[in-house]
């Protein structure tokens, strides 16, 4: 698979770019994984409804939930980090995509949790270590 992570402004620039929205990303030959935060600024879907080649999950960059400080929103706030139901759909998901497609991944930064998912399709070792260490977990049953 050809993966292309993206920060979330870079992704819905590319989208915005391209007039990729709910409308169509169902005709679009590409799939996308889409990691939103629980809150803060960057809070919020890009796709609204679901798609067959569209996932979406919320959650934070942390390995354990916890309260941590908000850069962008310079408050404290509960984040949740993914859980293991969250890395059963998302290798699910993974799972049914063709070796030969493109995967759009993004989450706030596109440095950490998207990064983690990259690495977990490509079997490298880089991001979040708590999201790579559940999507292993999954898939292999261990």
């Amino acid at each position: 698979m050809k993966t292309n992570v993206y920060s979330k402004t870079a992704f819905v620039t590319a989208m915005k770019t391209r007039n990729i929205d709910d409308t169509n990303v169902s005709t679009v030959a590409e799939y996308f994984i889409c990691i939103d935060p629980t809150g803060g600024l960057h809070a919020g879907r890009y796709f609204f409804r679901n798609h067959s080649n569209v996932i979406r999950l919320e959650f934070d960059d942390c390995v354990e939930d916890t309260v941590k400080w908000g850069d962008d929103i310079q408050a404290h706030y509960n984040a949740r980090a993914m859980t293991q139901a969250q890395a059963v759909e998302l290798v699910e998901f993974i799972n049914q995509i063709s070796d030969d497609s493109i995967v759009n991944i993004y989450c706030t930064k596109g440095k950490s949790r998207s990064v983690a998912v990259e690495s977990f399709i490509n079997n490298t070792e880089n991001g979040n270590p708590h999201v790579l260490k559940l999507l292993r977990e999954v898939w292999t049953g261990k």
